[in-house]
């Protein structure tokens, strides 16, 4: 269901309505930003199967903990660039591969420090959105300096 604003107060409704049909039954909540119905039916107490509840889970964490690790690797890679670079600026290039992300960290004057390609699993969101989330910790530049 697309997350735009004619759908949202409908969303919402169905979620209040979800929630009070089952609220009677619950011993616990569990908050989801999945937006469909099916995530919350499949975790009513009592209506669910508890293996393939806990496969799913297993499976989310497993994938979280890739992402997690691709994020830690960035940071740490930028973090040995930094050091590399000395007193220069740290600024990074990033190119989508497929459907994953090459990152190629440079100092300001142009200097290549070093390199990083994480596939579409490791990375915490998509390759598209990466460039903003970087933007918080190191400069994102189009072109490497110097060209």
């Amino acid at each position: 269901m697309p997350h735009d604003e004619d759908h949202s107060d409908e969303i919402l409704a169905t979620a209040v309505e979800l929630a009070r049909e089952v609220a009677g039954e619950l011993d616990a909540v569990l908050l989801t930003h999945y937006a469909d119905a099916e995530t919350l039916d499949m975790l009513r107490p009592g209506e669910s199967d508890l293996t393939t509840v806990g496969a799913e889970i297993e499976e989310f964490l497993d994938e979280a903990g890739a992402q997690t690790r691709g994020l830690e690797e960035i940071v740490a890679c930028v973090t040995a660039a930094r050091r590399k670079a000395g007193d220069e600026e740290v600024v990074c290039r990033a190119e989508i591969v497929g459907e994953g992300l090459e990152l190629s960290l440079y100092t300001g004057s142009g200097r290549f420090l070093d390199g990083l390609t994480l596939p579409e699993e490791r990375l915490p969101a998509k390759a598209v959105e990466m460039p903003a989330l970087l933007e918080s910790f190191v400069r994102m530049v189009r072109d490497a300096p110097g060209r």
